[in-house]
């Protein structure tokens, strides 16, 4: 594996990390990355979520870390992400997959955004964070809709979705600030000031495309 796969390989283990524990603390002191308290119909939809899908541990994501053949390839789901400020009943889970021995990398990031309705029925809808398909269309780092979440058939989808368009351009160079694009657009810039960057190795050429958003002078303490 290249220098540089290596690099954005460990890289991105940590960040997941990192993200890992700031999320486990969140739920279990049911509150959002503010330290603000989670509505009754947050909790609720959590508990019976997890139910269904248990959410992954830290413990978890370590062994597959070390699992990882060559360290150089990852795949997991049922990791849930810290609760959202804003749609609150809605509990963004992600699943990960991704390959360092491409040149380019290739990384999928697939989040679910499940909820429960009046009647206790699941809702479903989901957003994807690619790398692009070289020599295609769609040759660049993006997002858009999708229904495909998780190996096994999931209730609740809308019945159509677009899934092809829009695919929406992301700032991003590489995998590892592909999945800062994805954390920002579920968090916004507050996303920065968490434990999943502090103290955050960095060079440059990860702060590049965030400085798109604006992030030069935040990332420069970083």
């Amino acid at each position: 594996m290249p220098r540089d796969a290596r690099k954005d390989f460990m890289i991105m283990c940590d960040v997941l990390r990192r993200l890992a524990q700031l999320s486990g603390k969140c739920w279990r002191n049911k509150m959002d990355i503010d330290k603000s308290k989670l509505t009754q119909e947050t909790k609720d939809n959590y508990e019976s979520l997890t139910i269904h899908k248990y959410p992954m541990k830290a413990e978890d994501l370590e062994r597959l870390i070390k699992q990882s053949p060559n360290g150089d390839c990852l795949r997991l789901d049922r990791f849930y992400l810290p609760p959202l400020d804003a749609d609150k009943d809605f509990i963004p889970v992600l699943s990960l997959k991704c390959n360092f021995r491409n040149a380019p990398p290739k990384i999928g990031l697939r989040i679910g955004m499940f909820s429960y309705d009046s009647n206790k029925s699941l809702r479903v809808f989901g957003f994807r964070f690619e790398s692009g398909i070289i020599d295609s269309n769609h040759d660049y780092c993006h997002g858009q809709f999708t229904k495909k979440l998780f190996e096994d058939e999931l209730p609740g989808m809308p019945d159509r979705m677009p899934e092809t368009y829009p695919c929406i351009l992301t700032p991003a160079k590489c995998p590892v600030s592909l999945i800062f694009c994805m954390l920002i657009s579920f968090y916004g810039k507050k996303i920065q000031n968490t434990s999943v960057f502090s103290d955050l190795n960095l060079d440059s050429r990860y702060k590049e495309p965030l400085e798109y958003l604006n992030y030069a002078q935040a990332w420069s303490r970083v």
